[in-house]
């Protein structure tokens, strides 16, 4: 027998405990294949059989037609991220062109990288009620003509405001869209499509870096800029295209909008484990991109060469690129895993990279340091996808991308430019990397602190059910 005040604390409770249950229960059934095909195929054979959706009435997708959306949304993720890493061999030209300080040409990458993340919350809206393929093209030439006219500045005001700034806004369209598309196609298989989308940008940093630096050579930083803004952008029109004419396959969740399934923005400022999960995502993208950024004029400053340079950002490419593909396999074999764990592990080996790679007097330790960051890397952006999915549900994904990424795209605005002036003040690059160090073993603390709340949640549950029992 409970005492009164026992019962009144079980009765205070059950509205949270519900809540838990209600997100654990979402949780068990994103990281279970099984209890994932059963629900999303009874949801599919009833909505086509009635004809009562809102995406036409046929929500099977074709594997070649989820190909071609998947093929179309790796492009956008690998022309997006690519110049990113693109800007990062730029930034050595642009300082001995303009004769500008560092964190001046450091504002160009930090703003597109902060834009890119953070400028989707603006477009969210327009994007889900409106048509997805329009948005990327018009998206698309927008950012051309931008970037275009950046190429022809004369000053590196110009430049910041058109690369930096404009080209970042609507590339963030791109990158919101991928994500989005994948959510609304892959619905049987959503963690692990999105790992696979994640495949993209580390391609991008493979290939953007030697791409970047033979236009250099061949047309100095004006025109290289020209060609990649056709190469980034122009050539992501067709995906526009491939994904309008995909629209009626997307299983968008509408139904469960209108039906009070989706929460307020606020009430996600309210969930302890999303909270940790935001601060974590503020120092990663702050501090942790500090090679992408920097790793050229290190070499450079070190006596080996841009080119020196370019290979070690191609080397967080490829060994992304592998990392990414085995946490990929992961997430398809062993769909249970927990992501936060991986995650925890992946932010304390890329405080060992970031480490390494200024610590280093030789070539080959930061040659090695570069391997390790992009392993360590991979494992942490594959799994962030799943863990935004067990955090707030799918039917939440396109607002918990959009916070998300605003967040974590203030903190790519504010990383670049402190990158830069550090320099401009102590005279190395030093000072950034150690802060990026134990930046990166505070992420991995959060992770274990968000594995604690889902246990501690999961427990609760448990004992709610008991009491109901």
């Amino acid at each position: 027998m409970y005492s009164v005040d026992n019962k009144t604390r079980d009765a205070e409770s059950s509205v949270t405990y519900t809540k838990n249950e209600r997100e654990t229960e979402a949780s068990f059934l994103l990281s279970s294949n099984n209890s994932r095909n059963f629900l999303s195929n009874s949801t599919l054979s009833k909505e086509s059989a009635d004809g009562d959706n809102q995406n036409g009435g046929n929500l099977y997708v074709p594997r070649s037609r989820g190909a071609i959306v998947m093929v179309a949304c790796l492009y956008m993720s690998f022309s997006g991220y690519g110049l990113a890493t693109a800007l990062g061999v730029v930034y050595v030209e642009l300082i001995s062109a303009f004769q500008c300080q560092r964190s001046e040409a450091a504002l160009v990458q930090s703003l597109y990288i902060g834009l890119i993340l953070g400028g989707g919350l603006l477009f969210t809206k327009v994007v889900i009620k409106y048509d997805t393929g329009a948005c990327v093209m018009a998206a698309s030439v927008a950012a051309c003509v931008a970037m275009a006219c950046g190429s022809l500045a004369r000053d590196i005001g110009t430049v910041i405001a058109l690369v930096g700034v404009v080209t970042g806004l609507f590339a963030s369209v791109h990158i919101l869209v991928s994500s989005i598309v994948i959510n609304w196609t892959f619905v049987n298989n959503r963690q692990f499509a999105l790992g696979i989308l994640t495949l993209g940008s580390t391609i991008g940093q493979t290939a953007m870096p030697y791409i970047t630096d033979a236009l250099m050579e061949a047309y100095s930083w004006s025109g290289c800029l020209l060609i990649l803004s056709a190469i980034t952008f122009l050539n992501s029109i067709p995906c526009g295209l491939i994904i309008h004419y995909s629209k009626r396959y997307f299983q968008t969740g509408e139904k469960t909008h209108s039906q009070g399934g989706t929460t307020s923005v606020m009430s996600f400022f309210t969930d302890s484990a999303f909270m940790v999960f935001i601060v974590a995502c503020f120092i990663f993208v702050t501090f942790g991109p500090v090679e992408l950024w920097f790793i050229v004029d290190v070499a450079v400053l070190k006596g080996f060469g841009v080119q020196s340079g370019a290979t070690l950002l191609s080397l967080n490419g490829i060994f992304g690129l592998a990392g990414r593909i085995m946490c990929a396999v992961i997430l398809k074999f062993y769909p249970k895993t927990r992501s936060e764990l991986h995650m925890c592990y992946g932010f304390i080996l890329w405080a060992v990279a970031h480490f390494g790679v200024i610590a280093s007097p030789v070539y080959w330790g930061m040659f090695l340091s570069m391997i390790l960051r992009g392993l360590s890397g991979a494992v942490v952006i594959v799994f962030i996808p799943s863990l935004q999915l067990e955090l707030r549900g799918s039917e939440n994904f396109p607002t918990t991308i959009a916070v998300t990424n605003v967040i974590m795209g203030v903190g790519g605005i504010i990383g670049g430019y402190l990158g830069g002036y550090s320099f401009d003040v102590t005279g190395s690059y030093n000072l950034i990397f150690y802060i990026a160090t134990v930046g990166s073993v505070y992420c991995g603390i959060s992770m274990l602190i968000i594995f604690l709340i889902f246990k501690r949640r999961n427990g609760q549950s448990g004992q709610y059910q008991n009491l109901l029992g």
